[in-house]
């Protein structure tokens, strides 16, 4: 005859991180015309065209740009602020695949 036999394991659960899709500028301070901003994105889809769409205050389109993510689903862009553009603040929105991310800028 054989008793029953137990045994005490010690695991730990880990969670995963969710990665979220985030746009920034390489700046806080306001801009201005003729500088040159750079549009940095991570957390998006891997590979992938990137949509980067600046819009003025009244949701007018500036410009567009079109670019791939990289293998790790981050992107990285030099836009030049053009002259003539009005002070104020502007939007930037980012798609790529399904997946949308936002920022905002001033201009002085």
């Amino acid at each position: 005859k054989s008793g029953s036999n137990s045994a005490e394991a010690k695991f730990a659960v880990s969670g995963t991180t969710l990665k979220t899709f985030t746009v920034k500028t390489d700046k806080t301070t306001a801009y201005r015309s003729g500088d040159y901003m750079t549009i940095i994105g991570t957390g998006g889809g891997k590979t992938q065209t990137v949509v980067i769409k600046i819009l003025d205050s009244k949701n007018n389109e500036i410009t567009d740009l079109t670019m791939s993510s990289t293998k790790e689903g981050s992107f990285q862009t030099l836009w030049l602020v053009p002259s003539g553009m009005e002070p104020g603040k502007y939007n930037i929105k980012v798609t790529i695949g399904g997946e949308t991310a936002e920022t905002t800028f001033d201009l002085q």
